[in-house]
């Protein structure tokens, strides 16, 4: 299965914002609101050298943002090779920019159990041609090596992705 995969599409505009600026998704001040009013002598809050958090150093990196340029990448690679139509690359843009029109409207001239079939399929198969932390198996070994879980919270990631396989 390709519950990550997923993930990664239908959130993909909330990865590119936190992208495009991380301090702010996690409550740090940036250089445009790091000044008070009453410290308008040109004092920044922080400095450039404040470390990690500084604007100007590319050491805070975005691992769902690599994640999901690397299923973009393969997305393509597949287009090309012909294993994906153009059918199916409009059916990953409607998800990825709107999971919910699908039920609204079906532009693609399908119902919504087709369109969620076929959604999973094409994610099947990229995470499958990916392999590694794109598939189910690979992401729970993943998080279980980098956070040290216990069987008991294993069990409990296998449940939560088992649950939330549908879109």
């Amino acid at each position: 299965m390709s519950w990550y995969v997923r993930y990664l599409l239908l959130n993909s505009d909330e990865i590119r914002e936190s992208a495009e600026n991380p301090l702010q998704l996690h409550g740090i001040s940036t250089r445009e609101d790091s000044y008070s009013e009453e410290l308008m002598d040109d004092e920044p809050i922080y400095s450039d050298d404040y470390g990690p958090f500084s604007l100007d150093n590319n050491i805070y990196e975005n691992d769902f943002f690599n994640d999901l340029l690397i299923v973009e990448k393969k997305i393509k690679e597949l287009s090309i090779a012909g294993v994906l139509s153009g059918k199916d690359l409009d059916l990953i843009k409607i998800m990825s920019s709107d999971p919910v029109m699908y039920s609204l409207s079906t532009p693609l001239g399908v119902g919504r159990f087709s369109i969620e079939d076929r959604f999973n399929l094409i994610t099947n198969l990229i995470s499958k041609s990916l392999g590694s932390i794109f598939t189910d198996e690979g992401y729970v070994e993943y998080l279980t090596e980098k956070y040290h879980l216990d069987e008991k919270r294993v069990k409990i990631l296998k449940e939560f992705i088992a649950n939330n396989i549908k879109i």
